[in-house]
């Protein structure tokens, strides 16, 4: 079993209690402080931290999830919902609900990764049940009309 040094606790540990590096432009390797400790620190950290602190991290982790998710930045997507006018690209809906369903999500082909559209909650995740298959797609419309019931119409 290979051991490292912890420079915060000041102990020998196993390497597995050690994240690796993650910057492709540092070497390879691990970090200087255990898990445990980082875990500790991160927490003191994020409790010291002052609202304006808070919104500026936050803003950063933003803007870092899109350039590395889809290669598109915060600027991008805010453009992208303006020309869609605040809706989805599929439905036509504004977005609605709590937490990830309170956004539109950006699609992309999963193959390419071009960035398409943004899309609801609901039609993104029928859209990848689907697995973007036209036909399938099609196929379930078909389906749809043919069982839909006529609506009741009251009279007054």
């Amino acid at each position: 079993m290979n051991l490292r040094h912890c420079k915060a606790c000041d102990m020998d540990r196993p390497e597995a209690d050690f994240y690796g590096k993650k910057r492709p432009d540092s070497k390879p390797g691990f970090q200087w402080i255990c898990k445990s400790c980082r875990s500790e620190y991160m927490k003191n950290r994020l409790r010291s931290e002052t609202p304006e602190q808070r919104r500026r991290r936050h803003s950063v982790q933003r803007e870092n999830w899109f350039r590395s998710e889809y290669g598109i930045s915060v600027a991008d997507y805010d453009r992208m919902l303006a020309d869609q006018g605040g809706a989805c690209a599929s439905c036509g809906r504004p977005p609605s609900g709590n937490g990830v369903d309170a956004v539109l999500h950006v699609d992309h082909d999963h193959e390419t990764g071009e960035v398409r559209a943004l899309l609801c909650g609901p039609c993104n995740k029928a859209l990848g049940i689907m697995r973007d298959d036209p036909d399938a797609i099609w196929q379930l419309l078909i389906y749809a009309r043919r069982h839909q019931k006529p609506k009741l119409r009251l009279v007054a």
